[in-house]
């Protein structure tokens, strides 16, 4: 009923129903679709029209901030797709993913200020308008969005002081692009390079499941482009896969996206004979574990191996070996792996974090530091060398070391959650609570629901309060940050 109180009282939205009524409807709307797993894809305020004749008007004072137009696309599963009309506030989906249900949508809304805040007095489906423009019209807006992100990365680096503002545009801009492509796809549904452009538009905002939609298109609808998508669509589903699994608890789902993994890898070998074929279905074996899959995916990781000369593609494959050997315990066989591809590309992302894992699992514990402390010099944002080295640190009882690791990485990466908390951990352990006070509510300002933050203010309050023996702490994340250009961490 809370939803009723955000609508403005001359709304339209209300539909003259009193809050009573207009909950009830909403409840028994949502018995039949199950709306569940809401996700924001982005809101951009617009910016306000002024007129360029300026007239004297006193009775205006004070007014012209008194509304204001917010766009936002959003997105969220539904058991079946809704008719219209059924709810003003629903709009038309511009996009669905049978596997799941998700549905997506571009809305506006309309505030107007009222007494208690910003209240919703009207909406557009944007989504939809969006369909009835012309394609010229289309192609002319997503040029003039794609030149606009384009310029903001020739300006600006994600290190400047107001990079947040940017990235945000760069987010709103390339989002809005992704809606606009929906809609050309309806005008032009036979040019495929529009579809593998939503595709990776759409993995780079990490929304893994509106990528597999546009490339099932591809499948369908071009032949000739099968394979690849195909390859593409394996690699995603193995992606949303570990999503499912580490991020929403969901075994099942995580469970059944990897078994769609393996088969889409395995139909686009049957098609062709790839090398990305091979090293995407080493990566379904090696996700799913244990020595038997470990070998079946060094096997198909020595046929890409053989299918290919591209420098790129062999340093993956060595990388990957390397992870495997690592995940059997070789740890002299991944060693070499690493040097492998250090020798085939010397700024391969993480390898140099990888042998530095590889040393430490040897007990060559020099080696290990150095190949660490030469990741950060290379890789000033590669998480996972500052934990593994400042956890060598602690281990070899050197604590200031330990703790300036850490420092060190928050320095060159302040908008990490992850290293904030494992300074917390230690100073906790000291009995230092402002300055792990400090650290955690750094933390929060950088991820407020992050669900380790919020433990770890747990633990603080409870540290606070004990006189004895401090309760053993959990690690800070949930995972050791993977090496610099690695999906996910390593299994030991």
């Amino acid at each position: 009923m809370d939803a009723y109180n955000y609508l403005a009282s001359q709304s339209r939205l209300r539909e003259g129903f009193t809050q009573e009524e207009w909950a009830e409807r909403r409840e028994e709307w949502a018995e039949q679709f199950h709306p569940d797993y809401l996700k924001p894809n982005f809101v951009h305020e617009r910016e306000v029209k002024k007129s360029g004749l300026w007239l004297p008007n006193p009775f205006s004072r004070g007014t012209e901030n008194a509304e204001k137009v917010v766009d936002a696309g959003w997105s969220i599963e539904l058991v079946d797709t809704p008719e219209m009309n059924q709810l003003p506030e629903l709009p038309q989906a511009t996009n669905f993913y049978e596997e799941t249900g998700r549905h997506w949508f571009w809305t506006s809304y309309r505030l107007v200020e009222e007494t208690g805040g910003w209240r919703i007095l009207d909406m557009v489906d944007e989504g939809k308008n969006a369909q009835d423009i012309p394609a010229a019209e289309l192609q002319r807006l997503i040029k003039q969005h794609n030149e606009q992100v384009q310029k903001i990365t020739q300006q600006h680096s994600p290190y400047d002081p107001d990079a947040i503002k940017y990235l945000n545009e760069i987010l709103w801009r390339t989002m809005q692009v992704v809606y606009y492509e929906d809609a050309l796809m309806k005008h032009e549904p036979l040019d495929h390079t529009t579809y593998f452009e939503a595709a990776a538009r759409a993995e780079i905002l990490q929304d893994e499941e509106r990528s597999i939609t546009y490339l099932e298109r591809v499948v369908r609808l071009f032949p000739e482009q099968r394979a690849e998508a195909l390859r593409q669509i394996g690699v995603l589903q193995l992606d949303l896969s570990e999503k499912f699994e580490e991020e929403e608890g969901d075994d099942e789902r995580a469970e059944h996206f990897r078994e769609l993994a393996e088969a889409s890898l395995r139909e686009s070998l049957t098609i062709e004979d790839h090398a990305a074929g091979h090293i995407g279905l080493a990566d379904v074996l090696q996700n799913i574990g244990g020595d038997e899959k470990l070998d079946e995916a060094e096997d198909e990781l020595l046929k890409a191996q053989a299918l290919t000369t591209d420098k790129e593609a062999l340093a993956i494959i060595e990388s990957k070996l390397g992870e495997i050997a690592l995940d059997k315990d070789d740890y002299e066989d991944a060693l070499e792996h690493f040097q492998r591809v250090e020798e085939i590309d010397p700024n391969f992302p993480g390898v140099k974090a990888d042998a530095g894992d590889a040393l430490r699992m040897m007990g060559k514990t020099e080696e290990a530091i150095a190949a660490f402390r030469q990741a950060i010099e290379t890789e000033p944002d590669n998480l996972h060398a500052y934990v593994a080295l400042s956890e060598m640190y602690q281990e070899a009882g050197e604590e200031s070391m330990a703790q300036e690791v850490l420092e060190e990485g928050i320095a060159a990466n302040p908008n990490t959650v992850e290293l904030h908390l494992l300074l917390a951990a230690r100073y906790i352990q000291k009995n230092d609570f402002r300055q792990a006070e400090e650290l955690i509510d750094e933390a929060e300002s950088i991820n407020p629901l992050d669900e380790n933050v919020q433990m770890y203010k747990q633990v603080l309050a409870l540290s606070k309060k004990l006189s004895k023996k401090l309760p053993p702490l959990p690690a800070a994340p949930k995972k050791l940050p993977p090496a610099s250009g690695k999906k996910k961490p390593k299994k030991r």
